[in-house]
């Protein structure tokens, strides 16, 4: 297959039924999970637009069915990422079916809502490094360990007391003890000289020692409490935090938005929802040396077909981007209700470039496409000349219809290449 156009074939149908909604849900569920090697990412983008559609067509528990029945495993990490986000049944289905390398788990497991990982736990397939990544985000399914128990049931450790009773205990024994030990009973005197080489204060100054440390401990986690600063490597903080502070973090390649009937952010994918819900997208400003079509497209209500903009803001989302759009319509009354797309990251190519890059795009289509156009003008005119035997008049003239046919779409590819 030189030229794979499956995705634009069943995109290019609109679902009218719920029958029909069903089927291209299917579909596209299909083409989207085999793998995005290749493919256009603009398509991608739409396809991921038509299945947000069509899951408002298509009851939850028949899209949960779809999944949980198909019979390949989903392979593409930015679908797997986007059912995470769907209701309980439909991502269950979908997480029980996914298959990814250990790279791509690592990549989008803390992207994922916590209730998408919670449905995670319960495979036994995933790679070690998936299950190492929902270890340290928390995500368990371990029961407490069981204690030691000694075989001899009189040899109990000792039981430990609390800081404030061994500190009350320590000073009793170190500087009152000679107060209480003249009202205890004392034992005989034992001999010095055999008593002289086991004597020694250090059990008493080592354990005072331990108390003082502990004490000191205490101090510091209370003092943060209590708004004092200390040095970074004393604040106590959890485990958590050292997987969560990276100094730079990866930048965003892609994400979904939708608008308001302003124009303005309301909804973003979760991992960019709080850094760019509230912009206007109607007047955010251009790359340098682009057109941008998209303040006439917004006030016409139109759809926006790569219009390129810039983010300002945090590391993640800065930079120069792609817009995909469509307006969005209330079923009732035909109301403007905001626009629905895709941000996707302008490729490191200059946009002088774009142009020709767009050119031999479409050089190349025409080239796939001439090939089967003359192989078909070919074969109806060996049937109009009769070349292989007599053909009826009425072949013949089908023929000769197609030959035409087929030498204006040539035509029409030859403007085009012009």
């Amino acid at each position: 297959m030189y030229f794979d156009d499956r995705l634009a074939t069943v995109l290019r149908h609109r679902a009218t039924g719920e029958r029909a909604a069903r089927t291209q849900y299917r579909q596209l569920l299909d083409l989207l999970g085999e793998g995005r090697e290749g493919r256009d990412e603009s398509l991608e983008a739409a396809a991921f637009l038509r299945l947000d559609a069509l899951s408002e067509m298509v009851p939850m528990r028949e899209r949960a069915r779809i999944v949980g029945e198909s019979g390949a495993r989903i392979r593409n990490a930015a679908l797997v990422r986007w059912f995470g986000e769907a209701e309980p049944d439909v991502a269950a289905a979908a997480l029980a079916r996914a298959s990814l390398p250990a790279d791509a788990w690592a990549e989008i497991i803390p992207e994922l809502p916590v209730r998408a990982r919670g449905f995670l736990r319960h495979r036994r397939d995933l790679p070690r490094a998936a299950v190492d990544i929902l270890d340290r985000l928390g995500v368990r399914d371990r029961a407490l360990p069981e204690p030691e128990i000694s075989h001899d049931p009189f040899n109990l450790p000792p039981i430990p007391l609390p800081l404030e009773l061994e500190i009350e205990d320590a000073i009793e024994t170190g500087e009152e003890h000679g107060s209480k030990r003249e009202s205890l009973p004392q034992p005989p005197a034992p001999d010095p000289v055999a008593a002289a080489p086991t004597y020694s204060g250090a059990p008493k100054d080592r354990r005072i020692g331990e108390i003082v440390r502990r004490i000191e401990a205490f101090s510091k986690a209370r003092g943060v409490r209590d708004g004092e600063t200390f040095a970074a490597g004393d604040a106590p903080h959890l485990p958590l935090d050292e997987y969560d502070r990276e100094p730079h973090r990866k930048a965003v390649q892609a994400f979904s938005f939708g608008t308001d009937t302003r124009g303005r952010l309301d909804w973003a994918d979760v991992e960019v929802a709080p850094m760019v819900l509230g912009f206007d997208v109607a007047r955010l400003p251009g790359v340098a040396g682009a057109t941008n079509a998209l303040p006439s497209a917004f006030a016409n209500r139109q759809p926006v077909r790569e219009a390129q903009v810039r983010l300002d803001g945090a590391h993640s989302i800065a930079g120069s981007w792609i817009i995909d759009a469509s307006p969005r319509f209330a079923p009732n009354d035909g109301r403007f209700t905001g626009y629905l797309g895709r941000f996707r990251r302008l490729r490191a190519e200059s946009t002088s470039s774009n142009a020709s890059s767009e050119a031999d795009r479409i050089r190349q289509l025409l080239h796939e496409l001439r090939t089967p156009v003359n192989a078909i003008q070919g074969f109806a005119e060996v049937i109009q000349q009769q070349i292989f035997g007599a053909t009826p008049h009425e072949y013949r003239a089908l023929a000769a219809s197609i030959a035409g046919d087929s030498a204006r779409m040539l035509a029409g590819f030859d403007e085009l290449d012009r």
